[in-house]
């Protein structure tokens, strides 16, 4: 009777800790499902990120290609000090070509075209028979146009980094109370296994040394030692999972890391590249305000001698 009750103590044992495995199988999927979730997720906002840092890449282009060449022909005497820097703006507008995907590309250069009379792709080169009045009209014009989708293109940036830190912020905490209540689940079932193991191991011991039918004490150890093993595969199997764990918390805070430092690049490059065409600009405004006062006085004096 006392055999047949130490059996019955160990077929529940054998029961809890195959309840234990399935639970732990189960939040496995879980938390696979989970990770495979977060990782569209921050697919998307990537994607979305690059379209909205292309779209601003084109915009520049287009600024740079509409605004700036003109107003650099409109000062012959400045036009071999800015040649240098015409050269550098040439090379980044065939790179950024390469890099802003056509949609993006087609929509700005529609947007131009719907609301000027000026063809971007044809003003890569200045014109000998335009007038300054016409450059300045046409430049105005666009000037005009791109700071309306300025501000589009600022709010989609703003949303997109918006929806990064948000994520990221989100991600983490999610990670961190995961991987604290999988430590406490991993405690809870080691401290568990190893209370049974150690209570059937006195009751095998004791059954084998009390000489009562022997048979059943052999087939008692070796029941014992295949529960052992069963033990060594959980303990091995929950190590592994801890492991898998918190592996990939490091890799989702080294991912948005280096996405936080990506972001703050492009944005610092974005806002030196914004400075360094805000004072282009200013100087040339400056010089084409200038030129056209000259212009002005000028014609009065065509006109009064004329008379």
């Amino acid at each position: 009777m006392n055999q047949l009750s130490e059996t019955e103590q160990t077929k529940l044992y054998l029961l809890e800790v195959i309840d234990e495995c399935v639970f732990v199988e189960r939040q496995r999927e879980l938390s696979e499902r989970r990770y495979a979730t977060q990782i569209e997720r921050e697919k998307r906002a990537n994607f979305n990120l690059i379209t909205a840092l292309g779209a601003l890449l084109h915009y520049n282009t287009i600024l740079e290609r509409e605004v700036l060449v003109p107003s650099i022909c409109l000062l012959p005497q400045y036009k071999s000090v800015f040649s240098k820097l015409l050269d550098g703006k040439r090379r980044v507008g065939v790179a950024s070509s390469l890099v802003a995907d056509e949609p993006l590309k087609s929509s700005l250069d529609a947007f131009l075209m719907k609301h000027t009379d000026r063809n971007p792709s044809s003003s890569d080169a200045c014109s000998a028979a335009q007038t300054v009045d016409q450059i300045v009209d046409g430049v105005s014009q666009i000037v005009e146009r791109l700071i309306a989708k300025e501000e589009h293109l600022a709010g989609e940036l703003e949303a997109v980094h918006t929806a990064l830190q948000s994520t990221s912020a989100q991600q983490e905490d999610a990670l961190r109370a995961e991987l604290r209540e999988m430590k406490t689940r991993v405690d809870e079932l080691q401290h568990y296994i190893s209370a049974k193991s150690f209570r059937n191991g006195d009751c095998a011991a004791s059954l084998l040394q009390s000489g009562e039918m022997q048979g059943h004490g052999c087939e008692q150890e070796a029941r014992m030692k295949s529960l052992e093993m069963t033990v060594a595969a959980l303990n091995a199997e929950l190590a592994s999972l801890q492991y898998s764990s918190q592996r990939d918390l490091q890799l989702s805070a080294r991912t948005i890391e280096d996405l936080r430092k990506a972001q703050e690049e492009e944005r610092s490059q974005q806002d030196q590249l914004q400075k360094e065409n805000d004072a282009v600009l200013n100087r040339l405004a400056n010089e084409m305000e200038q030129l056209i006062s000259e212009n002005v006085r000028l014609k009065a004096q065509l006109t009064a001698s004329s008379f």
